[in-house]
């Protein structure tokens, strides 16, 4: 990481926390943990001549 990256912090955007009939097929679309740590893995694990800027994950959802 770089020093001039400090201030920015990581960001997330969340949904709310519903209940109901749909939403443990409403959860199953959400990022994991998993999802998650596997980008960082990839981050951390770049050549020192690769420089990742901004990392976005967003869930996808197959139609």
């Amino acid at each position: 990481m770089f020093p001039d990256a400090g201030g920015r912090g990581a960001r997330g955007a969340g949904g709310g926390r519903g209940g109901g009939a749909g939403a443990g097929r409403a959860a199953r679309r959400l990022l994991q943990a998993d999802d998650v740590a596997a980008a960082v893995r990839w981050m951390v694990a770049t050549p020192p001549h690769v420089c990742p800027v901004e990392i976005d994950l967003q869930p996808q959802r197959t139609p």
